[in-house]
C-alpha cells in the first residue's frame, strides 16, 4: 500500500472526527446558551414588571432620559434572551385588537399636528406592547404570577428603603426648612398648641 493513501486515509478520519467535534460543540453551546437564556427569562420578566409598575420611581431617580436608556437596555436584552431561549412570536399569539390599536397609533403620525411627539409616543407604544407580548408568550400563567410577585416584592422593599432613608436622613432637614421657617417652635407644632 502506498504511503500517500495511508496518510490521506488518516487525514480523512481526522477531518471526520473534527467535524463530529464541531457538531457536538455546536449542540452543546446551543443547548448551554438556550438553558442559560431560559434561566434568565424570569429575571427579565421581573425587570419588565418592575419598570412597568415602579417606573415612576425610576423616572424620578434618573429623569426621563435615564429612564428611556434603562428601559431600552432592558427591552433589547429581554428580546435577545427571549429568542436565545428558543421562544418565537407567531401571528396566532398576537391579539388582533392589540395589533390594530398599535397600527392606528403608528398611522396617526400621518394626520397629527404634532408629528414628532406622535412619533415618539408611537415608539413608546410599540416598546411597551412588545414587552407585554414578550411576557405573555414567555411565561405560563402560574410562572407569570410568580414573576409579577417577585417584582412587587422588590418594589415594596425599595419603597420601604426609601421611606427609611427619608425618615432617618432627609426628614429632619426638611422639617427644619419647612416647618421651622414659619416662625413657630417645633415643640408647639407637635403638641398641637
Amino acid at each position: 500500500m502506498p504511503v500517500s493513501r495511508v496518510a490521506s486515509g488518516h487525514a480523512f478520519l481526522r477531518l471526520f472526527s473534527l467535524l463530529e467535534l464541531v457538531l457536538v460543540l455546536r449542540n452543546y453551546v446551543s443547548t448551554t446558551v438556550s438553558s442559560r437564556a431560559e434561566s434568565l427569562l424570569p429575571a427579565v420578566g421581573v425587570a419588565i414588571f418592575f419598570l412597568a409598575f415602579g417606573g415612576q420611581g425610576v423616572r424620578n431617580l434618573f429623569g426621563w432620559v435615564g429612564f428611556g436608556i434603562i428601559t431600552g437596555i432592558v427591552l433589547i436584552a429581554a428580546w435577545i434572551i427571549f429568542f436565545l431561549a428558543g421562544r418565537a412570536v407567531t401571528l396566532r399569539r398576537v391579539s388582533l385588537s392589540v395589533s390594530s390599536y398599535i397600527l392606528v397609533c403608528c398611522l396617526s403620525v400621518i394626520w397629527s399636528q404634532y408629528r414628532l411627539e406622535t412619533f415618539g409616543s408611537a415608539l413608546i407604544t410599540l416598546a411597551t406592547s412588545s414587552a407585554g407580548v414578550l411576557v405573555a408568550i414567555a411565561f405560563p400563567l402560574r410562572q407569570m404570577l410568580d414573576v409579577f410577585t417577585q417584582a412587587m416584592k422588590i418594589i415594596i422593599a425599595a419603597s420601604y428603603a426609601l421611606e427609611l432613608w427619608v425618615s432617618l436622613v432627609v426628614w429632619d432637614t426638611a422639617y427644619r426648612r419647612c416647618i421651622c421657617a414659619i416662625g413657630r417652635s417645633p415643640g408647639t407644632l407637635l403638641l398641637g398648641e
